[in-house]
């Protein structure tokens, strides 16, 4: 079962119910959107730090 909160929020940010299934959809592709994030943040680091050493 999906996350009480979580669900509760989608919905919230919807404007209507979902299924359990939409729920893990959503989930899913808020972490992988995060994971993404997190990607490109570390290399804007490692460049950033690269151009600092020269």
């Amino acid at each position: 079962m999906a996350d009480v909160k979580l669900k509760a929020y989608f919905e919230e940010l919807y404007g209507k119910k979902l299924t359990e299934a939409e729920v893990l959809d959503y989930k899913q592709k808020l972490v992988r959107f995060f994971s993404l994030l997190i990607e490109i943040d570390q290399q804007n680091k490692k460049r950033s730090n690269e151009t600092q050493s020269i």
